[in-house]
């Protein structure tokens, strides 16, 4: 319950954001045929980018930190993935 109330702080991404994201967390996490070091640097660019979007959030919501914020999207990534694919395993970090 209270995880529930600490995401209605979570800042809203366009659907738009939201999916180009999602893209870039699919394509170093989920694609074959990308090398190790190409996914390490779309982990980076994903990374950066969501600093970029933490960044610009003004003010920023209190209890939430950008760890949280980062988890809350790669957990509705990994929840999308599981809905398209059911045998889809979450990737080892």
């Amino acid at each position: 319950m209270l995880a529930r109330a600490l995401m209605s702080f979570m800042p809203r991404l366009s659907p738009e954001d939201k999916e180009r994201l999602f893209q870039l967390y699919c394509a170093a996490h989920t694609q074959v045929g990308v090398t190790p070091k190409e996914a390490r640097a779309l982990q980076l660019e994903l990374t950066r980018r969501l600093h970029e979007i933490w960044d610009a959030i003004d003010p920023k919501p209190m209890p939430l930190t950008f760890n949280d914020f980062r988890r809350r999207l790669i957990e509705d990534f990994l929840e999308r993935l599981r809905k398209q694919d059911p045998g889809q395993q979450r990737p080892r970090f």
